[in-house]
């Protein structure tokens, strides 16, 4: 796909989700593909809150103009089996209580377990297990487990993929999408 369809869809991704008012770091909707054993892969996702609460009423930073960014890094166990780390960090927006605008901080610590089977026809169905230790700064509970299921179809000229399930233990919640070979995904 070539980049000013990429653009093209940023463009229409950002309307969609202006109006989003809760941040996470976890803003990557997990698509068929898998580390092969021994490969170690790095991924940097990013987000940012364009209009969010400027109050948080907690320890934790308001999510208006927060900037979300996760170093993410990955290796393959065995076929369809994937293990990886996390470390997302934050920048604060505003001056708040809690927060003071332009401050950079720790938002924790995630470990991460990734299944994913293909069947022939496309279809790809998995889960992704997290285990997270958090800072104030982003949740009151500063402890998190987090599984979800993996649904997908992967064509030769694009992808959908969602996680229709969430079970977790974590307090604040996002809808990320993304582009996947000129499709967009709801996660």
């Amino acid at each position: 796909m070539n980049k000013r369809w990429n653009l093209s869809y940023a463009i229409i991704l950002l309307a969609i989700t202006q109006n989003v008012r809760a941040t996470d770091p976890e803003i990557m909707v997990h698509e068929g593909d898998l580390a092969e054993r021994g490969e170690v892969v790095a991924t940097i996702h990013a987000n940012y809150t364009f209009r969010g609460s400027r109050e948080s009423g907690d320890s934790t930073w308001p999510s208006d103009k927060l900037t979300n960014l996760m170093a993410e890094f990955a290796t393959g166990l065995a076929p369809g089996w994937e293990i990886g780390l996390h470390l997302p960090i934050m920048r604060a927006g505003i001056n708040s209580d809690t927060s003071t605008a332009g401050a950079w901080g720790s938002s924790g610590a995630m470990g991460r377990l990734k299944y994913i089977h293909e069947f022939e026809n496309g279809v790809f169905l998995g889960f992704n297990g997290e285990f997270a230790v958090f800072a104030q700064r982003f949740a009151v509970d500063t402890r998190g487990i987090e599984m979800r299921g993996i649904a997908g179809y992967d064509a030769e000229r694009y992808a959908s993929a969602m996680k229709p399930m969430r079970l977790s233990t974590r307090s604040r919640s996002f809808v990320p999408w993304r582009i996947c070979k000129g499709s967009l995904a709801r996660g």
